[in-house]
């Protein structure tokens, strides 16, 4: 449990930082090398988390007490006791149970997990493809996207043309 507990403190602080630089200007973009050890970092939490049992996880990772998610349809903290009322809670879920069951768990610290995750997927895919998951999610729906410049200029990219 500690070591699940460090590492996702350990992504939570660079996800930290990686706002401090931001917030100061400070321009780092993730390199491809960044990115795919972020990926695997995270994966390596995941294969330990998912060494753990449920009830354990629930004990180290408290369920955020937030109780409105049917009212906005999102997760929240009944919806995070129903995924766990069909699981057995004594049973360790495995690596792959473990990355779609915390998919659905409300807290904070694994939210943070996940998006720290999907950056980086995303930016070993734009590097992949020339387009993150959100311009190929944009794409594929037909929804424009637009390019913000430092001159404070606006320019549509449109994905319908």
């Amino acid at each position: 449990m500690k070591i699940a507990v460090s590492g996702v403190k350990f992504i939570n602080t660079l996800s930290d930082i990686k706002f401090e630089n931001k917030v100061a200007e400070i321009k780092s973009e993730q390199t491809l090398d960044e990115a795919q050890a972020m990926v695997d970092i995270v994966t390596l939490i995941f294969t330990v988390v998912g060494s753990m049992k449920p009830k354990n996880i629930l004990t180290t990772f408290p369920i955020t007490k937030e109780y409105d998610g049917e009212r906005y349809c999102c997760k929240d903290y009944f919806s995070t006791i129903e995924k766990f009322s069909v699981i057995d809670t004594d049973k360790p879920l495995g690596r792959d149970n473990a990355f779609k069951f915390l998919f659905d768990y409300q807290n904070d610290e694994i939210k943070g997990l996940y998006i720290e995750f999907i950056d980086a997927a995303s930016d070993i895919y734009r590097a992949q493809t020339g387009k993150s998951f959100g311009e190929k999610f944009c794409e594929e729906t037909g929804i424009d996207t637009y390019t913000f410049y430092d001159d404070g200029s606006i320019k549509p990219k449109s994905n319908i043309c």
